[in-house]
């Protein structure tokens, strides 16, 4: 939401709305009514006017025509003996009073006037004059000065023929009384003088007559101030329309002007009262707006009324929508449950409505079960499941946060790494089921060593962590081992076993042997490595003797690295006899480090270091593929011997071993039954059944299976008979001491017999004197190998000795 807006509610939008577009239309509507009527008024205006023009044209003509009537009658009433001029002089009054005549002038044949009779004295254009004179027409005009006359030219002939003209004027206050009978309006005529300005900067109109003059004059000095009127008459019928007001009352003034009717003196003013009509437009506008008021503010009630409950409806939705983006879901829940609901329809607002309530019903849900997830991911994150105990990541936040964080020099404490000793062998002797609760009861264990504030963790698999308080000397440390040792002596009962279980343990104390608890875990697992080297079942605390062995350790893997790149391994060979005949059968193939710089090593400085780092499985298959090729030239040039290749238990984990020892076969063309591949015991502890389904397949590629240091490992004789085997190797800790040790020599009596019973031969190791030949000979021993025949020697040597011992 944009809060620089100011906020609206829909409500007053839908009424302004309503209301603009109402307002609108009425103005509209109005505006049109208004233009009619105004349009009305004009048409009325323009009859009306066209009327007082053809009513005051008529009377015009009316009174012309009398005056014309008068002019006609004259030459009757002269005297033969007077003339014209007498005649008119003694009918004077006679015309005054029945025809209304006010002047009258005779001009003679030259235009030089002859009598005037009356006061209207004008002068006459003598153009005028002319045309009467030679034309013979008869010209009107109006004329003003106080009053306006109606003045007609003739000519006139007397009973001599005498040739006259004669102007008679008539008043026309006759004229506007009559027409303002007739039309019911005022009429007035104007004309021009210099010293009667209306307006002082020039010469303008002045009002000559006037119906109802003391009432209208006023209006029509304004109508000429605010309009104006042209200085000239112009030459064709011309009108000019202006509303003006006075005393309260509205006028419509129609100016008229027209040559040929009133001359170019005058011009005619008619006056006309609209104030009714206007009244009529005014009352009929403000109806209208009136009306339209009313039905706006009927549609902005009938619209509050119908819009009213989904407005609030929909201002409860707006008001529950951001609680929902707040996560108060209850709240908005409430908020909307609280909304107007009553309706006779549903709508898309109680759709709308429904949905958010179910949106937040399952927000409020979905809220609950992350937090319980988060609270599991959590415990997750923070302990392990099938302990309960803290894990890895954990200890090392109460190691950091709650212990090193701060004055470390006054927070003294111990960590044990504890690591089970061959606990993978139970996983695989009696099952995932009984490993997972036997670490639950060791955890248990473990922890009713500790005091209150000490803590226990797992660390993952077998290896568990103890975090000891107030622990400041190696004293204390081994005291807290023996009670642990002492509370691990007692075997574990589980499922109707009972389970001997033993530890290793490195110790490591702090703050003085690290500040960190990765350092701390790091030399913790230093000194655990250094007891699992030592035999196992035992405990070291750390040293920084540890580090430097760790320095060399890491330093002889990245030479070892180096070593399997650059191909400085070399393979000797120990041969082995046959007991009976004395005569050679094979060789062992045993590895060797060509060192650059410490010359040739034997496997006891490097092998467990090839092992942990894995190199083994590379290089594994660099003396598989060079015995094989050993063994192809030793075939080629007729020495029919066989070659035996030790297999470590980390190169069963590699998916290609069948395959690589397939692939050297091929390459060398060897006969495969001379190819004898040796396995140890510890085999047994790993995945067994892989390990049986690989050795299946070189068994049936036709090499021969030995097992190697037999009865010095883990021997199950049910694993044991399951294996595909063709030989079994006494390891030499029990030929060593033949004959003065009576229980080796047992043991390798039951070892041999118990090999034959399974159909294997056996090859005894380590055989040095002629007295441990002699023995294993009558215990029907097949091979025997040691110093006694040959030390492991070169490929060179080795093929020496089989051209010595064919």
């Amino acid at each position: 939401m944009n809060k620089r807006l100011p906020f609206l509610s829909l409500l007053w939008k839908a009424i302004m709305g309503c209301g603009i577009i109402l307002t609108a239309m009425i103005a509209l509507y109005t505006y049109y009514n208004v233009n009619q009527l105004s349009e009305l008024q004009a048409n009325q205006r323009a009859e009306r006017h066209q009327n007082y023009i053809i009513e005051f044209s008529g009377l015009i003509e009316r009174s012309a025509q009398s005056l014309s009537n008068i002019i006609d009658t004259l030459p009757y009433l002269e005297n033969n003996q007077e003339g014209l001029t007498r005649a008119i002089e003694d009918n004077w009054f006679t015309l005054q009073l029945t025809w209304g005549i006010e002047g009258a002038e005779l001009f003679d044949a030259e235009g030089k006037s002859v009598q005037r009779w009356g006061d209207t004295w004008l002068s006459i254009d003598p153009e005028i004059l002319r045309e009467a004179r030679e034309v013979g027409t008869r010209n009107r005009f109006v004329s003003c000065r106080q009053q306006c006359y109606l003045n007609l030219i003739s000519p006139v002939l007397d009973r001599n023929d005498k040739l006259y003209i004669l102007r008679i004027s008539a008043s026309l206050a006759d004229l506007i009384l009559d027409f303002r009978q007739i039309s019911r309006a005022d009429i007035g005529f104007m004309t021009r003088d210099q010293g009667l300005s209306i307006h002082r900067a020039k010469p303008q109109w002045k009002i000559a007559s006037l119906s109802n003059r003391d009432r209208l004059e006023p209006l029509i000095h304004k109508a000429i101030l605010s309009n104006g009127l042209p200085p000239q008459i112009p030459d064709t019928p011309k009108q000019r329309h202006y509303e003006s007001s006075a005393y309260g009352k509205m006028h419509d003034l129609m100016f008229f002007s027209d040559p040929a009717l009133l001359g170019r003196g005058a011009i005619a003013v008619f006056i006309t009262d609209i104030s009714a009509f206007k009244a009529r437009i005014y009352a009929s506008r403000n109806a209208y707006i009136v009306l339209g008021l009313l039905i706006s503010l009927a549609t902005v009630i009938l619209l509050v009324a119908v819009l009213w409950r989904p407005l609030m409806l929909l201002r409860s939705l707006s008001g529950a929508l951001p609680l929902l983006a707040k996560g108060k879901f209850d709240e908005a829940e409430n908020r909307l449950s609280q909304a107007i609901a009553k309706r006779l329809f549903r709508d898309e607002l109680s759709e709308l409505k429904s949905t958010t309530i179910t949106v937040s019903r399952q927000l409020a849900s979905f809220r609950d079960h992350i937090q319980a997830n988060h609270q599991r991911l959590h415990e997750l994150a923070h302990f392990d499941a099938l302990t309960g105990l803290i894990n890895r990541s954990h200890l090392q936040e109460v190691i950091d946060e709650d212990y090193l964080r701060g004055d470390t020099q006054q927070c003294h404490f111990a960590l044990l790494l504890i690591d089970l000793d061959n606990f993978k062998r139970i996983n695989e002797g009696f099952g995932h089921k009984v490993g997972d609760e036997l670490l639950r009861h060791i955890s248990q264990r473990l922890q009713s060593c500790l005091s209150e504030k000490d803590c226990a963790a797992r660390l993952g698999g077998d290896e568990f962590c103890l975090l000891l308080d107030k622990i400041d000397n190696a004293e204390k440390v081994r005291h807290v081992v023996q009670r642990i040792e002492r509370a691990m002596e007692e075997p574990f009962k589980i499922e109707h076993r009972h389970i001997p279980v033993y530890c290793s343990i490195g110790a490591v104390l702090a703050p003085q042997d690290g500040r960190k608890a990765s350092e701390l875990l790091q030399k913790a697992d230093l000194a655990l490595y250094r007891a699992k080297s030592d035999g196992k079942h035992t405990s070291v605390l750390f040293s920084s003797e540890l580090l430097s062995d760790a320095d060399a350790r890491l330093a002889l893997e990245a030479e070892l690295r180096d070593a399997v790149k650059e191909e400085q391994f070399v393979l000797h060979y120990q041969s082995q006899i046959a007991l009976d005949s004395k005569k050679l059968v094979g060789f062992e193939t045993l590895l060797r480090w060509q060192h650059p710089e410490r010359g040739l090593l034997s496997p006891f400085f490097f092998i467990d270091a090839l092992e942990s780092n894995g190199l083994i499985v590379p290089l594994g298959k660099w003396i598989i593929d060079s015995a094989c090729a050993q063994l192809a030239c030793w075939h080629a040039s007729g020495h029919k011997v066989a070659i035996s290749i030790n297999l470590s238990v980390r190169q069963f984990s590699d998916p290609y071993l069948v395959n690589n020892i397939q692939q050297s076969v091929r390459r060398y063309n060897i006969d495969p039954h001379y190819l004898e591949f040796e396995v140890t015991e510890s085999l047994l502890a790993t995945n067994i059944k892989r390990a049986i389904n690989i050795l299946s397949s070189l068994r049936e590629l036709g090499c021969t299976i030995a097992i190697d240091d037999f009865g010095t490992g883990y021997s199950s004789l049910a694993y044991l008979k399951q294996l595909p085997l063709d030989k079994l190797k006494v390891d030499r800790a029990f030929v060593k001491d033949i004959p003065d040790d009576k229980d080796d020599m047992q043991i390798c009596t039951a070892i041999i017999a118990m090999a034959h019973s399974l159909g294997l031969k056996v090859v005894a190791e380590g055989i040095e004197t002629a007295d441990q030949e002699a023995f294993l000979q009558e215990r029907s021993c097949e091979i025997g190998q040691g110093y006694l025949y040959s030390k492991p020697v070169s490929v060179e040597e080795a093929t020496e000795l089989y051209r010595l011992n064919p």
